[in-house]
């Protein structure tokens, strides 16, 4: 059900509040100290590029400080207004190159940069910019959350969220989730499905990222915008797929990256349970009790195979993983959820430290690297599940 080599035991290393804290600071002082011209910072050897400016990367970093200096989980000098101007001027000369360039991009293109920028300066010449850009994925392909209307989708809710007397972005909203849920296909031995127009490929991938569990998120993040009826559907369908999905046995339960393939499985945020749960555990409880229980089954396999090797941050690491015990904790309020959590936090502080000793810096993505943790960290010290960018902007 997944690749135990991948994975390490847990040390016994008992939750700490304020070593956390103390970490929490320590990644946002290094991230402040270690920026360059006031908006880059150094390349990981374990990445390829992240001068790159989406908010997978660079701009990422600075809304995660900017997120953790709001929260007052750590003190920080930080010229975020400067840094996220030339990140949206770099960014925008980038876009053009990346893959799916014809649509609005919620990670990697520039418009979480400019929702940024209105929430520090109130421009509203923005939201007419923001609207103009989001509205694209109004007529291109639906792809995904990475690259496609599943991502402006979350975008539009915290739009809303900030501006509910706009009627722009419920409209927007609405436009876009008709379209995702047209092409949603039912397949007899599978439920209802996406097929996902991804890098040259049309495939049923099943992760929050790039598959039918973010296109799920999207839809569940706007439930406000549904009529009960309808979302309650919606809701029906979501759990059915997910149960058929499921690779289980009496303990346990995983999804392959993509469907019906489960060789080599991971446990990942991007693929696997943990995304899963991340993605699905606001659906509404009591409504499936198969889904109610392969939700648990998914925790269960995530805490018996230990934190990531692969790294500490959110996409594939041991925050991401970690990130789906505080959703299980929020969805059962079943404390073990959070005991769970809080000690993955742990491990990935020690990932953190190690990590920085051998390469000499930190890992600077919001995605990839230390500033996730941080956030992570601060969750579990909260008793909450936010996950960034996502949940919370």
């Amino acid at each position: 059900m997944y690749i135990q080599d991948r994975h390490f035991s847990l040390s016994g290393k008992k939750w700490d509040i304020s070593e956390a804290k103390a970490a929490i600071q320590e990644i946002a002082t290094d991230a402040t100290d270690q920026l360059k011209s006031g908006y880059l910072w150094p390349t990981h050897p374990l990445d390829d590029d992240t001068s790159l400016q989406g908010f997978y990367f660079g701009s990422g970093v600075s809304w995660a400080l900017e997120h953790l200096k709001l929260e007052e989980a750590a003190e920080i000098d930080f010229k975020v207004e400067f840094a996220i101007s030339k990140q949206l001027e770099n960014c925008q000369k980038q876009y053009f190159k990346m893959p799916h360039s014809e649509n609005a991009s919620y990670l990697f293109g520039d418009i979480p940069i400019l929702m940024m920028q209105y929430q520090l300066s109130k421009n509203n010449t923005l939201l007419d910019e923001l609207h103009e850009k989001i509205s694209v994925n109004n007529f291109q392909p639906t792809r995904e959350l990475m690259w496609g209307s599943a991502g402006t989708m979350i975008g539009l809710t915290h739009l809303h969220r900030w501006l509910p007397d706009d009627v722009r972005w419920k409209k927007t909203f609405l436009v876009q989730a008709k379209r995702l849920i047209n092409e949603l296909q039912e397949h007899k031995e599978y439920g209802f499905l996406w097929e996902h127009d991804v890098y040259g490929n049309k495939t049923c991938f099943l992760g929050p990222v790039h598959g039918n569990s973010g296109n799920s998120l999207s839809l569940i993040k706007g439930k406000h915008f549904f009529d009960n009826s309808d979302y309650d559907l919606l809701c029906e369908k979501i759990m059915i797929s997910t149960v058929k999905t499921a690779v289980t046995d009496n303990n346990y339960a995983n999804w392959p990256t993509i469907v019906s393939k489960t060789e080599n499985m991971q446990l990942h945020h991007c693929r696997g349970a943990p995304g899963i749960i991340n993605a699905l555990s606001e659906l509404p409880t009591g409504m499936d009790r198969e889904f109610d229980q392969v939700l648990i089954k998914g925790g269960e396999l995530t805490w018996a195979a230990g934190p990531l090797r692969k790294g500490h941050g959110l996409c594939h690491g041991t925050a991401g993983n970690g990130f789906s015990f505080l959703k299980l904790f929020q969805r059962t309020k079943d404390e073990i959820w959070l005991d769970r959590a809080r000690l993955f936090a742990m491990e990935g502080i020690e990932q953190y430290r190690q990590a920085k000793a051998l390469f000499h810096q930190g890992r600077y993505s919001l995605w990839n690297g230390d500033v996730g943790l941080a956030i992570y960290i601060n969750e579990c010290c909260k008793e909450m599940a936010q996950f960034p960018t996502i949940d919370t902007f």
